[in-house]
């Protein structure tokens, strides 16, 4: 059954794991190999949008970095859905171009941040933060505090 209403995205128990959203293979490498140096929490991948529907079908993550401009469909209308499906999915919006009207749109629409890339650690440690003050969930290791 679903939730929200949307058939395509399955209800189902939130795992602590983080999604990486992002077309690009060398940015979705850099931020992956950021995320498992400083979080507790197994990093999944996914290319495009059929694929990121597909990863949270199968298991909705805790947190999403997720990439505005993908091949097959906006970023924007996959926040819009996976916010739908579930409000507590703290999603992180990722642009090379942080227009204000991107970040705006973003916010409108439920994402709990939004970095630039390419990605800073400074940046990305920032939004773990948040993620941790907003949900109360551990996500940083001990020593990135």
């Amino acid at each position: 059954m679903s939730q929200g209403g949307d058939p395509g995205v399955q209800q189902n128990v939130h795992k602590a794991d983080i999604l990486i959203v992002d077309d690009v293979g060398s940015s979705r490498e850099l931020l992956g190999g950021l995320l498992k140096q400083v979080t507790v929490m197994p990093v999944r991948m996914a290319r495009n949008a059929q694929e990121a529907i597909e990863a949270v079908r199968d298991r909705t993550p805790r947190l999403i970095f997720l990439d505005i401009d993908l091949p097959d469909q906006s970023g924007l209308d996959l926040l819009r859905r996976f916010h739908e499906h579930d409000p507590n999915t703290f999603i992180v919006m990722v642009s090379g171009v942080g227009t204000p009207h991107n970040v705006k749109d973003s916010r409108e629409n439920g994402a709990s941040a939004f970095i630039l890339k390419p990605y800073k650690p400074q940046k990305v440690i920032e939004s773990l933060m948040l993620f941790e003050r907003m949900t109360g969930q551990p996500v940083l290791r001990p020593s990135e505090h």
